[in-house]
């Protein structure tokens, strides 16, 4: 009936009609090719192995960006700056609940996270984000010693070490409060998060002490880094994945967790509140959580992923590091820097004021004494 009725029609509106028909017929119909779906991670260099990268780009067709940050203060500018430009985002434990108080990420949506149960419980359900409502576990590590080994050959296992008489003007301290009161806690045989004044007291007395008599540098990663690879520093305090990564460039650099256990860090994900395209970070992180591309990963970037069952497939490198794979036993000896007291911050801050100025005393005196050595020479 439809052929009758269209032999009806003139033969220049049928040839029309024909011709439309064809050209949208499965044959002969040209498919638009759209550009695949763009995932723009915000984070710091060298964090993922291309290969990882490659084929979840593969296996998802999305195409992946990577912007850097060189400090937390800058990705939180960054978030700030443009809340709607990145998808997800990697941050350390501290800044999740700044992060999610300033409503900068939305809460993760778990029935995305089909593999949320591989991951460890040990590093589940922290104080920073309860129930893991803003933030799913990338890696984790410690804080610990690196040390030049052709000018510390037998260290002592010890924070001890930094406050070694032998090693003054060669000593590295990082300029992260948490960190150097924990190093000072553990030395004077107190746990690293103890709100107790007096052992706050006798912390920071020995840090004011080391400025005075040690002339330590205060430095970030990047600068003690440097001084560690040129030599000038022998020992300072740095975080387990960049210590190995300094030691992977110059054999003469080591590094231990000391015997008294040492701070905890967590690098996690989290998913900007404007994020374009929402539903791709939940895939990206729900693909490294499956053991074998944990693995992989872990394998390039040299940190331990909180996933279960990533033994099988990580290098024998890796694995037979102790202080990136640390025994249970050292582990249980560790702990993440818990939420101070409003007491302890008050505290803190007063005795970093004294450290500090203690720092700057020691510089003056420094250049003084340089500026009273030039002119004996003269």
């Amino acid at each position: 009936m439809k052929l009758i009725a269209l032999a009806k029609l003139s033969f220049p509106l049928f040839a029309m009609l024909a011709l439309l028909v064809s050209c949208d017929s499965p044959s002969t119909r040209v498919e638009k090719t759209e550009a695949p779906a763009t995932l723009v991670i915000l984070t710091m260099p060298e964090y993922f192995a291309p290969e990882v990268i490659e084929k979840f780009e593969a296996r998802f067709a999305v195409k992946v960006e990577q912007v850097y940050y060189e400090s937390l203060g800058q990705m939180m500018g960054m978030l700030r700056s443009h809340p709607d430009k990145y998808d997800l985002v990697t941050t350390d434990d501290v800044s999740i609940a700044e992060l999610s108080n300033v409503k900068l990420i939305t809460e993760i949506d778990h029935q995305k996270i089909t593999n949320f149960e591989n991951l460890d419980k040990r590093y589940l359900d922290q104080h920073f984000d309860p129930g893991n409502r803003f933030s799913i576990p990338y890696v984790w590590g410690t804080t610990l010693i690196s040390y030049r080994t052709d000018k510390i050959p037998d260290p002592e296992n010890s924070w001890n070490l930094l406050w070694n008489p032998r090693l003054k003007g060669k000593i590295a301290m990082m300029d992260e409060r948490a960190d150097i009161y924990a190093a000072a806690l553990l030395t004077g045989g107190h746990p690293l998060n103890s709100q107790d004044p007096a052992h706050l007291k006798e912390a920071t007395d020995l840090l004011v002490k080391q400025t005075k008599t040690l002339d330590p540098l205060y430095t970030d990663l990047f600068g003690g880094r440097e001084q560690m690879l040129s030599g000038d520093i022998w020992a300072m305090i740095t975080y387990s994945c960049d210590a190995a990564m300094i030691a992977a460039e110059d054999e003469n650099i080591g590094y231990f967790i000391p015997q008294e256990g040492a701070p905890l860090w967590l690098d996690s994900f989290v998913i900007p509140k404007h994020a374009p395209n929402s539903d791709g970070a939940h895939s990206f992180i729900d693909y490294l959580c499956e053991p074998e591309i944990a693995a992989e990963n872990a394998n390039y970037v040299w940190y331990i992923p909180p996933v279960k069952g990533v033994e099988s497939f990580l290098s024998e490198d890796l694995l037979a590091d102790i202080a990136l794979n640390p025994s249970d036993e050292i582990i249980e000896k560790c702990a993440f820097h818990a939420s101070p007291t409003a007491a302890r911050e008050r505290i803190v801050n007063r005795g970093m004021k004294n450290i500090l100025d203690g720092v700057r005393a020691s510089k003056l005196a420094n250049v003084d004494h340089s500026a009273d050595s030039n002119s004996d020479q003269e």
